[in-house]
């Protein structure tokens, strides 16, 4: 960030190791030619990245409860935001509703709860201050609620595993395979490293990476990082960037 201090204060010795930040304690963010600190964050460091249980203060009283790994936001927290009049109750990630979750009034109504994707309720429903219930599946209004979809939990963690995939980008067997993806979980719906995906004769299509991955409902993917798409030949068509599930343009 561009003209910003950071001060840090810690009531145990902080440790440097290799040039990184080692330690439980606070970090102030000042902006300069600006009266006071533009946020503060609460928690552990490793090796200069926030890691575990951590809380993020905003100088508007908003503030983010959630777990961090690595230096990523990821995982169940607390949202609370004065200025929209509601705190969310859910997954995060890196600040972004994206997983379970449900929104509660400042008065303690419950007015959404779901699944949420980028930071809009996708499947789920939304109860207005009259009681009305909209319903919403997969990102479209609903007439009534949303099916229950029961899926089997993924089982191979911190593995190499294929997904096969039909024409229309649902899970299939091989034998109806239009295409497949390699890809390793580190937790489930958590992928770990690259994810490539290929045509059924071994031709690349893409490869990205991702902190989220439904193989049941792409559309619930998170991507972060680069996405390289390549041609018939197998050779780089375009590269680009995705940042907090975001294409950046150039």
């Amino acid at each position: 960030m561009k003209d910003v201090t950071a001060v840090w204060k810690s009531e145990e010795k902080p440790k440097c190791i290799n040039g990184t930040l080692n330690g439980y304690g606070r970090i102030r963010l000042y902006k300069q030619y600006q009266f006071g600190e533009i946020f503060n964050f609460i928690g552990a460091f490793k090796n200069g990245k926030l890691t575990g249980q951590a809380r993020l203060n905003k100088r508007d009283g908003s503030y983010i409860v959630c777990l961090f790994i690595d230096g990523i936001m990821y995982g169940k927290g607390e949202m609370y935001l004065p200025k929209k009049g509601f705190t969310y109750y859910g997954h995060l990630i890196n600040g972004i509703l994206h997983g379970e979750g449900a929104k509660v009034t400042t008065k303690g109504n419950l007015f959404e709860v779901g699944f949420y994707v980028n930071g809009s309720l996708y499947t789920g429903k939304k109860i207005d201050a009259d009681g009305f219930i909209t319903y919403y599946d997969k990102g479209k209004i609903s007439s009534g609620a949303p099916k229950i979809r029961v899926y089997p939990k993924e089982t191979v963690l911190n593995k190499q595993v294929t997904e096969y995939y039909d024409k229309d980008g649902n899970l299939t067997t091989k034998e109806n395979a239009y295409k497949y993806k390699i890809i390793t979980y580190e937790s489930q719906y958590k992928p770990k490293g690259i994810i490539k995906r290929f045509y059924m004769d071994d031709r690349p299509i893409n490869s990205y990476y991702a902190l989220y991955h439904d193989p049941h409902d792409l559309k619930k993917n998170f991507k972060e990082g680069t996405y390289i798409n390549y041609d018939e030949n197998g050779k780089v068509q375009d590269k680009v960037e995705f940042k907090d599930n975001q294409l950046i343009k150039e």
